[in-house]
């Protein structure tokens, strides 16, 4: 929701990017408290950088068709 908020936010549809911008954030507090642990980005700012590129790697990988061979599936190599 994040990611989708920031995607709106950037093609002028304001309002409802900011909406889903601030319910992603929400929700990801909430998501966590429930675990009963922080978000990965309290130990720095580096990892602000994590979920954006996740989320860009899955798009990417939905777009282009593109899965990956889990290591017990891929080339074997005697």
């Amino acid at each position: 929701m994040i990611f989708v908020g920031v995607v709106l936010l950037l093609l002028a549809k304001w309002a409802w990017g900011a909406g889903t911008f601030l319910g992603g954030w929400g929700f990801l507090f909430l998501g966590h408290r429930i675990e009963g642990n922080h978000p990965a980005f309290f130990q720095g700012p580096l990892y602000l950088l994590v979920g954006p590129i996740w989320v860009a790697k899955e798009v990417w990988m939905f777009l282009s068709g593109r899965r990956p061979i889990p290591e017990s599936q891929g080339p074997q190599t005697k």
